[in-house]
């Protein structure tokens, strides 16, 4: 199995934030109306949206803001730009279409 490295910052947004961002996935028509739903074999299933324009919304200002920018472009060593924005929602302990997600899990 090929090893992985973990980066975790904490606290890089404050729980103020991290509500904000959640009700945008769950709320933002922008993002639900584009998003599909990908069943496995197992009766699992993953919601997916997938998006190249960051947008004016709370995801897209997100996206822009200097503090993603600047600790990506820190951690990469030079200029970063949006190329795509995922969402993928797993529910816990479902399976889902990106089963080794839940390696552990299964």
């Amino acid at each position: 199995m090929a090893s992985s490295t973990v980066l975790l910052v904490r606290n890089f947004l404050s729980s103020d934030e991290v509500d904000l961002v959640r009700e945008a996935l769950e709320t933002d028509e922008s993002l639900t109306n584009q998003q599909i739903e990908l069943n496995d074999q197992n009766e699992g299933q993953t919601k997916l949206a997938l998006w190249s324009n960051p947008g004016d919304g709370t995801l897209g200002s997100l996206t822009r803001s200097r503090r993603v920018v600047e600790t990506a472009e820190q951690m990469l060593g030079g200029p970063v730009l949006h190329y795509h924005s995922k969402n993928l929602v797993k529910y816990p302990e479902e399976g889902g279409v990106w089963n080794w997600h839940q390696v552990g899990q299964q």
